[in-house]
């Protein structure tokens, strides 16, 4: 009864640190239930969606590389070939 979201391991880490005091306490039934449940509503709330967001680690680029911005004015070949010489 595992939820898509449980493959995440940040998501799945945040949510078993959450049920983490009921390990023991009650079956390993009843913890993947809860497990699903909570994921289930980091989906479908709006509100914990957007928790779930403000507090998902944010992927930083390191490699050095730019984006350039595409140049002004630029638009599809439409077919026709830049830069061919032919006017």
């Amino acid at each position: 009864m595992d939820h898509p979201l449980l493959d995440d391991s940040f998501i799945a880490a945040q949510i078993d640190q959450a049920v983490e005091p009921l390990v023991g306490k009650v079956s390993d039934e009843d913890l993947a239930w809860l497990r699903a449940r909570l994921a289930a509503l980091l989906e479908d709330d709006p509100a914990a969606a957007k928790v779930l967001i403000g507090a998902y680690p944010r992927q930083v680029d390191e490699s050095g590389a730019r984006v350039k911005p595409p140049l002004r004015g630029a638009t599809e070949m439409d077919g026709e070939q830049r830069g061919s010489g032919s006017a």
